[in-house]
């Protein structure tokens, strides 16, 4: 019987995934730090996620090895990370594998001395050499022999990457800074580029946060030929591989430069800001499969993520049934077997072959499985009616897929990714309109508020009725974002009282007073105190805080947070990565434009919603009360009951209805 580690005692889905190798992992902690001192030993810091392929190919191939047990419990210490429970440990050691190695992903390796600096960073280490890779135990053996006759050439190195990074993270804004800001034509090439280049890396992220600046810059120039493009672009994504044709939601990314191919786990944060994306597009072209998507999210969702108290799990694996993508591949045998006399009309509409269309990444071979994507020609010619038809078939193909064994789901709740999912839910729910959206994003900010905050103080994991590990930027920044959301449906003080009481504490806790933008956390058991500003799968923290201060201010008109917000740009600039902080920018050029204020007086039980859609990312909707007045005096001269228009403190006069707001914002 197989001894279980320290690991056994945590409760993140990937420790306890490691809690039985017999390598003697720590978790990150004290213990860990005091053992690798007391003892002069390197520490070996292995990070990854539960979902994440590579990650168990790691494990299987090396951790659960003896004679790799062996070497490590003797010479190092050894440390396990969820980059998922701690995404600034992740995101800052993911740094140090960029700047050494020009690359990274997970599983993250690296080596730092007993006072955590870093030193060497890779990623996947394979058993034994190939592809040109050193084998983990001669790669162990040699950094430990170094360690011990050539230190003074660790400790130089160390020492250099760690000032670096802090010189890094600390870069003081000028007024030139905003030179670094590309122009919206610019971002838009080089978006447009990325989504269609078939020639360049291998590996396609969707990204979906970057639609929400292509919507909002369709929308202001009236650009309709880029409209035509990203239409179609969001299309081919939607019919592909990369989603989950017969259950729903988004797989992380595809393997191929064509979307067909993909890496199977499925992420709450895909999921957000594919519900997003989708329901934006669908506001601008009215296309029924775009609303159909974000139904179908939704649904896959509720079904497979909702945990019982109301918020959502993190994620579903890659894996299950003894290999990657096992649940989601079919044998056209099988397909012939399930749909009977409609298959030769099911394969019609999928790339389908005897040999399987499905490869094995790390040997490039035909699995006599096929994964169902849309074949390419109907790109362009399916119609709504035709997808509910053939719908029909994928969901006969869901029933026989669920007495498959099914991909473990990783249970804990995280306040980022609810604070993700909820706002998502919510804006969605209004663009396509349907309620069960916007009732589900409230339970889940409820759920949030009353679990994960709690004497004042935000938490970032929930998991079996237990919080634990301190909120970072990014939890407050998304709780806010979802809270200020909220505040917009349902117009309750309750939720703006929140978002604002956050953001305080989101300011006392992370704003670099001296040179403006947000800390990723408190650094307290970090060699180097980060910010981030480059966009990831998701925005950014600062990304959201910049929008969050910027709605904020235009509820309050708080001069602190006006020069925030102009410190926040001045330093985000000097970052300049175009497609790699597209948020930024968008709320860069919401600051500079103005945000469409909408301030109801009076108790009108109007339906708001049409308005939200005139302008959904960019509209602020404020109802006069004791609470708002408090928190913005100017509110006081609103007199009478109805509704005022404004951007910035320049206001219409008042008009009596929601079709007179919308016949005045129109003009904008």
């Amino acid at each position: 019987m197989k001894k279980p580690n320290r690991l056994i005692n945590e409760k993140s889905l990937y420790l306890l995934q490691h809690a039985y190798n017999p390598v003697d992992w720590y978790p990150w902690g004290d213990e860990a730090f005091n053992k690798a001192k007391e003892e002069d030993k390197i520490i070996f810091l292995s990070i990854g996620y539960s979902s994440c392929h590579w990650c168990h190919v790691m494990e299987r191939e090396s951790f659960e090895d003896e004679e790799v047990a062996q070497i490590l419990n003797k010479y190092f210490i050894p440390i396990k990370v969820d980059r998922e429970e701690r995404p600034d440990i992740d995101s800052l050691y993911m740094d140090v594998c960029m700047m050494i190695n020009g690359s990274g992903g997970w599983p993250l390796n690296l080596f730092l001395t007993p006072d955590r600096k870093p030193f060497f960073a890779l990623t996947y280490i394979p058993r034994y050499q190939r592809y040109g890779m050193m084998g983990i135990v001669e790669l162990l053996k040699t950094i430990h022999n170094i360690w011990i006759t050539r230190r003074e050439e660790i400790i130089k190195s160390s020492n250099e990457i760690t000032y670096n990074l802090d010189r890094y993270f600390n870069l003081k804004p000028s007024e030139d800074s905003s030179k670094n800001i590309p122009t919206q034509s610019e971002v838009v090439r080089e978006l447009i580029n990325y989504y269609t280049n078939t020639s360049s890396a291998k590996n396609k992220f969707p990204t979906f946060h970057n639609f929400v600046y292509l919507h909002d810059y369709i929308k202001k120039t009236k650009d309709f030929k880029t409209l035509t493009i990203i239409h179609r672009i969001l299309k081919e994504i939607r019919l592909s591989g990369t989603y989950d044709q017969v259950g729903g939601g988004f797989h992380r990314y595809s393997t191929d430069p064509y979307w067909i191919l993909p890496h199977f786990e499925k992420m709450l944060y895909d999921q957000a800001f594919a519900m997003i994306a989708y329901s934006l597009f669908y506001n601008l072209t009215n296309d029924e499969l775009f609303k159909e998507t974000v139904l179908e999210i939704y649904e896959y969702l509720e079904r497979e993520l909702l945990s019982p108290e109301g918020a959502f799990f993190c994620s579903e694996d890659a894996e299950s049934g003894g290999g990657e993508g096992e649940f989601y591949i079919w044998t056209t045998k099988e397909l012939s077997s399930i749909l009977g006399n409609d298959y030769q009309k099911f394969k019609t509409f999928f790339e389908l072959s005897d040999d399987g269309n499905y490869e094995e990444e790390a040997t490039q071979s035909k699995t006599g499985k096929n994964i169902i994507f849309f074949r390419k020609e109907l790109i362009d010619r399916l119609t709504y009616e035709e997808y509910i038809d053939i719908k029909k078939l994928l969901l006969k193909l869901r029933i026989e897929r669920s007495k498959r064994e099914k991909p473990s789901k990783d249970k804990k709740i995280l306040t980022d990714w609810n604070g993700m999912v909820a706002y998502a839910m919510s804006l969605s729910g209004v663009l396509v309109d349907d309620d069960r959206l916007l009732k589900a994003s409230k339970r889940c900010v409820d759920f949030l508020i009353t679990n994960l905050y709690k004497d004042g103080k935000l938490y970032h994991r929930y998991a079996d009725g237990e919080v634990a590990i301190d909120g970072m930027l990014d939890d407050y920044s998304y709780l806010i974002l979802s809270l200020l959301q909220t505040y917009q449906i349902t117009l309750e003080d309750k939720y703006l009282e929140h978002a604002y009481e956050l953001t305080k504490k989101c300011i006392e806790r992370f704003y670099d007073v001296s040179n403006g933008g947000f800390y990723l956390s408190e650094g307290k058991d970090t060699p180097v105190r980060k910010k981030e500003f480059i966009d990831t799968s998701y925005p950014s923290g600062n990304s959201i805080m910049l929008n969050n201060l910027i709605k904020l201010y235009n509820i309050t008109y708080d001069s602190q947070l006006e020069e925030m917000i102009e410190k926040t740009i001045q330093t985000s600039s000097l970052y300049s990565y175009h497609t790699s902080s597209v948020f930024f920018y968008h709320c860069n050029e919401v600051w500079k434009e103005g945000v469409k204020k909408i301030i109801i007086v009076g108790n009108s039980n109007e339906d708001i919603k049409p308005i939200m859609k005139h302008y959904p990312t960019q509209t602020v909707i404020v109802k006069k009360s004791d609470y708002t007045t408090m928190i913005c005096s100017e509110m006081e001269s609103f007199k009478e009951e109805g509704f005022y228009i404004c951007i910035g403190r320049s206001c219409l006069p008042r008009v009596s209805s929601i079709q007179e707001v919308l016949s005045q914002i129109s003009k904008f």
